[in-house]
């Protein structure tokens, strides 16, 4: 299915550094990304507890995950949270305002790869943020 003309959307991928999210998702998304299946400008957030910026994750990400589609790489972004301490949440709702601009048309997808007991608290944060 393409979207081409369609608002894109922006998804969250809390655990964005564990297995499921690079031997999975990323890879799922980077091949619909080069179908367009995407929309016309998608954002990805990734969004995990290590020290980096935009830049390192998208390193680790080309070295671990192997997207072959350099525009995917580039809609790619970071944002440091840890859930357990419940910190970071405010920089992430940040850089989703800043990707949403003032019209607000894109839609927000949060997926959480976290072990469960995890689950919880990173949707506690999502609403107090």
């Amino acid at each position: 299915m393409k979207t081409k003309g369609k608002s894109s959307f922006i998804f969250v991928l809390f655990g964005a550094t564990g297995d499921l999210a690079l031997k999975k998702i990323f890879p799922a998304l980077a091949a619909l990304s080069k179908k367009g299946a995407l929309g016309t400008d998608p954002r990805i957030i990734a969004v995990s507890r290590r020290d980096w910026n935009d830049a390192d994750f998208r390193a680790f990400l080309s070295k671990e995950g192997d997207p072959s589609d350099a525009s995917f790489l580039e809609s790619v972004s970071y944002s440091k949270i840890d859930v357990e301490a419940g910190t970071g949440y405010d920089s992430l709702a940040g850089r989703v305002n800043a990707l949403q601009g003032p019209k607000k048309t894109r839609d927000v997808v949060c997926y959480t790869s976290l072990a469960p007991m995890f689950h919880g608290k990173a949707a506690e944060g999502l609403v107090n943020a």
